[in-house]
């Protein structure tokens, strides 16, 4: 970068202005290719699939204290990283391939020029990880940050879909790597004295789960590749718990889970008992964990077999089985003993992050 975009990175936007943040953020913006006919520079992105292709298109938006929190506690690189990883577990989840990102950024006019271009470049370096090009979006002054991402994909040719209306009683439940970390590291965020007593190991893996979270492109592509048909698949953004909800409701079947098969880390181990809570509750109410919820009648073993295949070296642990009492999720102990629990899902429109 030039001196004089170096001077410009230390100014707000109300300093440069959007067409000069534009020139700015190009080294970050996908150049056309022969599916990317028309990329940034024109009124939209222009791009040429194969015929035969069936596009996904996904969008989600994180609003600043809201899905992360106010300025200037903000690590605005990971942050730029977080809101792709968001939707690229969608496109996951439907066992498709992302391919282009859209970003609609809102800020305010006294936000630096050097905290957004970290944000893109977060998101930069995430999507080149997955192959995922940024091919345009808008700027707009609004009075706190927001970020609006759209990510536009296919699937493959031979792929089957994952949708959450397609699991079928007396399937196995699968849950890919494990799930309540990411309320931990929320919570170390918030209150770093939370953390206080974990090892350095366990402080850096539980602020990563959230800060930093990996989409389960590859598993969701494998998945699409082996199984016979389209199946029940969902990713784990607001809860386990609040996840089996709307799968139970969208296929109209019910669920039995042990609870004490669902994978938690050694790391959220450490901090439960610190903190003396149940690892348990975090797993069932984490949310931003990303990972894959997913049915199909492929036991265990054949699916290990079948994955491995795949390469894939990703966890995926069976947790129940698909059950046709539509919408009841019965959850029980290794030793068979019912257990009651209520939603405690995070709500969007009651606990904002201060």
């Amino acid at each position: 970068m030039s001196p004089m975009c170096d001077s410009q990175t230390q100014q707000t936007f109300s300093d440069i202005g959007e067409k000069r943040f534009l020139q700015l953020i190009q080294a970050y913006l996908a150049r056309e290719d022969a599916e990317l006919i028309v990329g940034v520079g024109d009124d939209a992105a222009v791009i040429s699939w194969e015929s035969a292709r069936v596009t996904v298109l996904t969008v989600d938006a994180l609003v600043e204290g809201n899905h992360f929190p106010h300025r200037p506690r903000v690590d605005w690189f990971r942050l730029g990283r977080k809101s792709i990883a968001a939707n690229l577990s969608d496109v996951a989840a439907m066992a498709c391939l992302p391919r282009y990102v859209l970003v609609s950024l809102g800020v305010p006019a006294d936000l630096m020029v050097s905290e957004a271009l970290d944000l893109y470049r977060g998101m930069h370096s995430i999507a080149s990880q997955y192959g995922v090009g940024i091919i345009g979006g808008d700027t707009v002054r609004s009075p706190l940050v927001m970020i609006s991402v759209t990510v536009v994909g296919y699937k493959k040719d031979s792929g089957k879909l994952g949708r959450r209306s397609l699991c079928r009683p007396n399937e196995f439940v699968y849950l890919s790597g494990h799930v309540g970390a990411s309320r931990a590291g929320l919570e170390i965020l918030l209150d770093p004295k939370k953390g206080a007593g974990l090892s350095q190991g366990a402080l850096h893996s539980l602020l990563g789960k959230h800060l930093d979270p990996v989409p389960r492109v590859e598993l969701g592509l494998a998945l699409g590749s082996i199984l016979p048909n389209d199946f029940g698949m969902i990713d784990i953004s607001d809860s386990l718990f609040n996840e089996l909800s709307l799968m139970a409701s969208a296929s109209r079947v019910g669920f039995q889970i042990c609870v004490d098969a669902i994978p938690r880390s050694q790391e959220l181990l450490e901090y439960a008992k610190l903190a003396n809570e149940s690892a348990l509750d975090y797993a069932l109410f984490s949310g931003e964990e990303y990972e894959l919820l997913f049915t199909t009648s492929l036991a265990p073993n054949d699916l290990e077999v079948a994955l491995e295949r795949e390469g894939i070296s990703v966890p995926v642990t069976a947790i129940g089985r698909v059950t046709p009492e539509a919408g009841k999720i019965e959850w029980r102990d290794s030793e068979g003993r019912v257990l009651n629990f209520s939603d405690r899902t995070y709500n969007h429109f009651r606990g904002p992050h201060e």
